[in-house]
């Protein structure tokens, strides 16, 4: 029994970590990034499910008629969806990681 177990174990064991890396991680996403990616997550979902609704996805039957007539409206706002999820995205992300500029208030330029 043990010959076979001695097969599936690693080879060579792997090498402890190094005791500077074993605590960190090697990047850490800013709170604007982690937004922008969720952001990001939920406009790709949102686009899938346009394209599947614009190709009418049928696993039993065909589609009937006034499948067919929904589908391409439907389709588009959920791609609409999508493209404005992305907006708003890149929009958090940008006001979130960038300063905000300041007017000067007797001469009205930027400082």
């Amino acid at each position: 029994m043990n010959e076979v177990w001695h097969y599936f174990r690693p080879f060579p064991p792997s090498p402890p970590l190094n005791e500077s890396l074993s605590n960190q991680t090697l990047w850490r996403p800013s709170p604007p990034q982690t937004a922008f990616l969720s952001y990001l997550r939920l406009s790709v979902y949102l686009s899938i499910v346009a394209v599947a609704i614009v190709l009418s996805f049928h696993l039993r039957k065909t589609a009937s008629e006034m499948e067919l007539r929904i589908a391409k409206p439907l389709g588009a706002i959920f791609w609409i969806l999508s493209v404005g999820c992305l907006c708003v995205g890149v929009a958090n992300y940008l006001s979130m990681s960038s300063p905000p500029i300041r007017f000067c208030v007797h001469h009205g330029a930027p400082r």
